[in-house]
């Protein structure tokens, strides 16, 4: 279906931007991410962020990747989700110190959370002109 090629990445934003209120799912997200970059960081011997940003950034481009190949609405539901899983902490961590936490807290969840949703929207909006343009030139 070509409207969830869109409609996946739209509907996983705007959860990001309502619940940065209250960003219960957020914090979620950050702690299943240590917990699973964590024995990476055994593997290679040090608990360096450098460790964390580079299998983080590797994961996040695996499950993009995943997202614009996915034929099934599952794999696409899932690739979306690992996509943000990875990212979102991320960049989250990356500007740790420029954010002051006292501020209103919900503004760096916010601009994060739509952050993480514009590459999501932009390879769905390149899955349906592929899709298009397939369909086009079967007509042919």
């Amino acid at each position: 279906m070509k409207d969830e090629n869109l409609a996946i990445p739209l509907i996983l934003t705007a959860f990001l931007l309502v619940s940065s209120f209250v960003p219960v799912a957020q914090i979620l997200l950050i702690y299943l991410n240590s917990a699973l970059v964590y024995p990476i960081t055994r593997i290679a011997g040090t608990d360096s962020m450098a460790v964390h940003y580079v299998t983080d950034g590797l994961l996040a481009t695996i499950t993009l990747l995943g997202f614009y190949n996915s034929k099934k609405t599952i794999w696409k539901i899932l690739s979306a989700f690992g996509f943000t899983l990875f990212m979102l902490p991320m960049l989250l961590y990356a500007t740790e110190g420029i954010f002051n936490e006292e501020d209103q807290y919900y503004l760096r969840f916010m601009f994060f959370g739509t952050i993480v949703g514009i590459p999501l929207v932009l390879v769905g909006i390149l899955k349906m002109k592929k899709e298009r343009l397939h369909i086009t030139r079967h007509r042919l």
